[in-house]
Order: structure tokens, then sequence, then C-alpha cells
């Protein structure tokens, strides 16, 4: 602006020089012609002060007037008062209509400087506004989030507790069912045994009855001693017909004990199978097999009474013929006795044979079904227990989620809250410090002269010898503070903590404290380290270069190298 004003008042005088040397010109040609030319007398040319409020000129690079008046000048008459006059009247109004112009080229520069950093600062304001915004926005979004967590944790906690309280009802429902196919198991059991009871009365009494017609038989044939031997072949077919009739009567009775043990085991497997099925298709199926045993066991009683009629017609026929073979009978009553002796041996050995086959094969059917009770028993409480420690298991794992989600949205809710503070704090102290220049410019004086910009002059560095730092001897540990200094701003210590926490020995950080161009810094590390080791890793950083001062128990104060001082 000086050089400037400078030119344009340089200007201004040649051109005031150009008019004055004009008008004498034009006064000495209108002087009349009889006046005889006075001798020219060479006169210096009159000196003009230069008042002292006048702007000084800088002529560099510019003709001088001086030699343009001289050489103007030279062969004209010298100036007269009036002329004189009249150059300091305009000279004057000159300097005045240029300070008055560079008064007005002054209060417009201010008032646009002004308006530029009103507008300036309006810019920044509302930027702040936005991202005060922005952050706000964002903390109820977290907030909202963990409010969603919880509730989602809430319902996965319903979730569980219904899970737990259906395996609880499962496992009830199986041991009732367990309890109910072995008071099932007991029931057939005491059936069977009653069954088997019957089979045994039944059985002594057809043998009480053979032991009957045997001695009865044995009576006669002490008459018949002169029968022939075709009576005795006869006697002998007759005794076989009787020995397999005995015998398919055995047969049918192991028959149906078989057919007994067989749908007592299809009861069993299918009441085990279905022991969490609905009690009235169970009892449906079980009045089923009770109505399927008492129509076999009619059956079997409908076979013994038709052995026992076949064996009355036989003994009938056989008395009718007895009477006329009696002679016939009595020689044969060595060899019959015999034959009898022989098969009633046989008979005791194949009864005794089959009560044992009888016996074991019930044993093994009663420990087979208390062993498979037992093992789906077993079973039965290991899934119990199985979806018992799932449960635990899966609640645990929510539990320490749902602690983590937690600890992570306090977390994110003390940061921004944080952040918030710093910004409102931050946007005051802006728009104070935009108020106090403001009043500052209003306060100015309109015609103060423009003060030149401020330098800049980087401090010196003053070289002198480091001393080593000191830092107390500690046992490791997880949490650790750092006092940083200095720091320009907050941006630059959300840089700062976003290098941080980048480290892969840090876990957690938090801002604690800042102010005055100091921020104290809470540390949680994932291992446990001296402060001391902590330190190292921090200086071997490339950015921010860190340099430690002191250490005291688990606290390390550290300097930020090329960071300005705030005062």
């Amino acid at each position: 602006v000086a050089s400037e004003l400078r030119s344009v008042a340089s200007e201004a005088l040649r051109g005031l020089f150009q008019e004055i040397v004009e008008d004498i010109r034009h006064t000495e040609a209108a002087r009349p012609a009889a006046a005889a030319p006075a001798p020219l007398r060479r006169e210096p040319a009159p000196v003009i002060e230069t008042p002292r409020n006048e702007i000084e000129v800088e002529e560099q690079g510019l003709p001088s007037p001086e030699l343009i008046e001289e050489e103007e000048i030279a062969s004209a008459p010298a100036p007269t008062y009036q002329a004189m006059a009249n150059i300091k009247r305009i000279t004057l109004a000159e300097q005045e209509e240029m300070a008055a112009a560079a008064e007005r080229a002054e209060a417009e520069r201010i008032a646009a400087e002004r308006i530029a950093a009103e507008q300036i600062e309006a810019e920044r304001i509302a930027a702040e506004r936005a991202d005060a915004e922005r952050i706000e926005a964002e903390r109820v979004a977290a907030e909202r989030k963990a409010k969603d967590e919880r509730i989602a944790a809430e319902r996965i906690e319903a979730e569980r507790v219904a899970e737990i309280e259906r395996a609880a009802a499962a496992q009830r429902a199986a041991e009732a069912a367990r309890m109910a196919a072995e008071q099932r198991a007991v029931e057939a059991e005491r059936a069977l045994a009653g069954e088997r009871a019957r089979a045994e009365e039944r059985a002594a009494e057809n043998e009480r009855a053979i032991s009957a017609q045997r001695a009865e038989f044995e009576r006669r044939e002490a008459e018949r001693a002169a029968i022939e031997r075709s009576v005795a072949e006869s006697a002998a077919a007759e005794l076989a017909e009787i020995e397999r009739l005995a015998a398919e009567r055995d047969a049918a009775q192991t028959a149906a004990a078989e057919r007994l043990a067989a749908e007592r085991a299809e009861i069993e497997r299918a009441a085990a199978d279905r022991a969490a099925a609905d009690r009235t298709a169970a009892e449906q199926r079980a009045a089923e097999a009770e109505r399927a045993l008492a129509e076999e066991r009619a059956r079997a009683e409908q076979n013994a009474s038709a052995s026992e009629r076949a064996i009355a017609a036989q003994r009938a026929e056989f008395e009718q013929r007895e009477a006329e073979q009696r002679a016939m009978i009595e020689r044969a009553d060595s060899k019959r006795v015999e034959a009898e002796r022989a098969a009633a041996e046989r008979a005791a050995a194949e009864r005794a044979e089959i009560e044992r086959s009888t016996a074991e094969r019930l044993a093994a059917e009663r420990a087979e079904i208390e062993r498979a009770a037992a093992d789906r028993a077993a079973a039965a409480e290991r899934a119990a227990a199985d979806r018992v420690a799932a449960a635990e298991r899966a609640f645990a794992e929510r539990a320490a989620a749902e602690r983590a989600a937690a600890e992570r949205a306090a977390a994110d809710r003390a940061e921004a809250d944080r952040i918030a503070t710093w910004e409102r704090a931050a946007t005051e102290r802006a728009r104070a410090e935009a108020r106090a220049a403001a009043d500052a410019l209003a306060l100015e004086p309109p015609l103060a002269p423009a003060r030149p910009p401020l330098e800049l002059v980087p401090p010196r560095l003053v070289e002198r010898e480091i001393v080593p730092p000191r830092v107390e001897a500690t046992s490791p540990t997880t949490d650790i503070h750092l006092v940083l200094s200095p720091i320009s701003g907050f941006p630059r210590l959300v840089e700062i903590e976003r290098h941080i926490q980048a480290m892969t020995v840090v876990r957690t950080l938090y801002v604690r404290d800042f102010r005055g161009g100091s921020a104290t810094l809470a540390v949680s590390l994932r291992s446990p380290m001296t402060p001391e080791e902590f330190a190292g890793m921090l200086a071997s950083l490339v950015q921010p270069r860190m340099r430690l001062v002191s250490g005291s128990r688990n606290t390390l104060e550290l300097r930020i190298e090329g960071e300005a001082s705030i005062a």
C-alpha cells in the first residue's frame, strides 16, 4: 500500500510541475512585444520546503522532476510571487486530497479485513457447530445402539432361562417316562411270573393225571401178563402216541413261553422308544398287549383242554380195548416197565432242561431290560447335563459379550462426551476471541497508522547437555499414566492418541485431562510390563517423536519433540 501511495504521489507531482511550466509559458507569451527583453540573469530556482506531514515519495527508476524544471525554465523568466502562491495552494490541496485518499483507502482496507475476519469467524463457528451436532448425533446413535444391545442381551437371557426350563422339563419328562417304563416292565414281569406259575400248575396237574393214569395202567398191566406181541406193539404205539402228545404239549408250552417273552421284549422296547409319547397311546398299546396276552393265554388253555380231552378220549378208548386185550398185555409187562422207566427218565431230563433254559432266558431278559433301562437313564442324565452345561456356557459367553459391549459403549460415550466438552470449550474460546477482536477493532482510532505485520522469528536452538531421565524401579503393571507436553491443540491430541492406540501392546486408552498444552492419558496394556519398557517402546515411534523426561511408579512424563510451546 505504501509503494502504491508513493507512485501516485510521484505522478501527481510530475503532473503539477508540468502544469506550472505551461502556465509560466502562457504568461510570458501574453506580455507586449514592445517591452524590451530584459537581460537574462540566471537565478537559482526557488526551493519549496515540503511540510512535515507530507508523504515521502520514492523516486527510484523515475525521471527527476528538478531536471525537467531546469531544462524547461532555463530560457524562461523567473516566476512571480502570484505564481508561487498558486503553486503552493495547488500543492497543499493535492497533498490534502492524497492524504484523504490514503485515509479512505486505509479505512476501506480495515473494513474489508474486518468483514473477511467476521466471515471467516462465522464459517469457523458454523463448522464447529456442525461438528458438535455431528458428535451429538453420534453419541445419541451410540446410546441407542447400547440400548438395543441391552434389550438384545435381556432377550437372550430370557431365551436362556426358557431353554434351561425346557431342559429341566424334558429331564423331568424323561425321568417320569423311565419310571413309567420300569413300572410297566415290573408289571409285565409280574404278569409273566403269574402266567409261568399257572403254566407250571397246569403242567403239574397234567403230571399228576399222567401219574395217576400210569399207576392205573401199571395195576392193569399186572393183570395183562398173557397179551401177545401184537397187543404189546399196539400198547407201545399207544404209549408213543401219548409221549408224542406230551411232547406236543411241552412244545406248545415252550412256544407259548417264547411268544410271551417275545411279546414282553416287544412291549418293553416299544415302551422305551415311546417313553416321551402320550400316556393315552401307551396305555392303549399296553391294553392291546394285555388283550393279546389274554388271547394267547386263552389259546394255550384251549390247547391244554384239547390235549386233556384227547387224553381222556384215548383213555376211554384204551379202557375199552383193555378189557379185550388184558391177556395180551400181561406178557409184555416186563418190556413195558423198562420202556416206561426210560420214557420217564427222558421226560424228566427234558423237563429239567426246559426249566433250566427257561430260567436262564428269563434271567438274561431281565438283566437286559435292567441294563437297557439303566443305559437310557444314564443317557438321559448325560444329555440333560450336557444341555445344562451348554446353556451355562452360552450364558457365560453372552454375559461376557454383554459386559464387553457395555464397556465399549461406556468408553464411546465417555469419548463422545469428552470430545463434545472440548469442542464446546473451544467454541466458547473462539467466540470470546472473536468478540475481543471485534471490540478491539471498534475501539481502535480511525486515523491510527497501520502497523507492519509481525514477523515470526524461529526460536534459536540452544545446545545443552541432556540429562538422562530418571525412572524409579517398579514391578510390571498393566495400568500406566502418560503426561504428554507440549500439545498445540485438540486435533493434535487426537492424532497422538490414535498413534499410541495403534500399538499392539495397548488395549485401551483414555484422556483424563487436557489443559495448558499438557495432556494426561490412562493406558491399559494387554500384558504386564515396567514403565521403563513401555517408555522405550514409545520412544521408538516415528511419529510422534517422544522423549522421556521423568517417571515414578506407574506414571511417565514425556516431551513431544518438534511441538511449539503454548503460552
